[in-house]
């Protein structure tokens, strides 16, 4: 359970991340690196030579082969930010290097870390691009899918952020029961539902507007808000709510 967030980090990596653009209909876009820009791109990233990019990059980190490395990485991955996404067996897999991966994953947490630490003690809003940032990051790019619930206090402040079911492609399901438990034992008045599609389309399913209708009927019943549902596929946000009234 995520109960707060870690102290602020102004980060200064070799990232930078920007705002989404809200494209209407529900839609918000990220930039074309993934709501990520590379403060300094590289002339061979800009002419799409991501092999050279990523291949510099492990270099600097002192990866054996990098050349072959982050070809094998592009090849398996599809992206730079699929694999920056992996779990910690993966890296260890590709890279090795154990005092490699300890850096990667150090780096990457304290990523993660600073775009969380954006929502702590804010109004959490569904089209707010520092949550938009951070969704694209931490769930936008994996290839199993994801269910993620923001709980808010009764004036909309963040409380929490629970991982509320993890699966294989296309296989996790909502319970309207757990999420509202869970919304009741932290005490919130609200919450925000986040799930990724690991196709990289965000438009919500059939089953997506389904299960966002029941959970929000049971939540009514208990004097409970669903703030909305969002859908990530890649570094596209989707939202189910807008989905709903347009079918309506």
């Amino acid at each position: 359970m995520l109960r707060s967030i870690s102290a602020r980090l102004n980060r200064q990596t070799s990232f930078e991340a920007n705002p989404l653009r809200d494209t209407g209909s529900g839609r918000y876009d990220a930039d074309h690196n993934g709501g990520l820009r590379n403060a300094c791109p590289s002339p061979a990233m800009r002419c799409g030579g991501r092999v050279a990019y990523l291949a510099e990059r492990l270099n600097e980190l002192g990866v054996d082969k990098p050349s072959d490395t982050a070809a094998s990485i592009l090849r398996q991955f599809g992206s730079i930010a699929a694999f920056t996404c992996s779990g910690e067996s993966e890296f260890r897999r590709i890279l090795g290097q154990d005092d490699v991966v300890k850096i990667v994953l150090a780096t990457r947490d304290l990523i993660e870390a600073g775009l969380r630490e954006q929502l702590d003690r804010t109004i959490l809003a569904p089209d707010d691009p520092a949550l938009h940032r951070y969704l694209v990051r931490r769930i936008g790019h994996l290839r199993h899918e994801v269910l993620l619930a923001f709980f808010c206090d009764e004036a909309g402040g963040f409380i929490a952020e629970e991982t509320l079911a993890s699966g294989v492609q296309d296989s996790v399901a909502i319970s309207a029961r757990v999420v509202v438990q869970k919304a009741m034992a932290l005490d919130a008045r609200s919450f925000l539902l986040v799930h990724n599609h690991p196709s990289g389309t965000p438009v919500p399913s059939a089953q997506d507007e389904r299960e966002t209708r029941a959970i929000q009927a049971l939540a009514q019943k208990l004097e409970l808000r669903l703030i909305d549902h969002l859908v990530v596929g890649g570094t596209q946000i989707r939202s189910v709510f807008e989905r709903i009234s347009r079918d309506d």
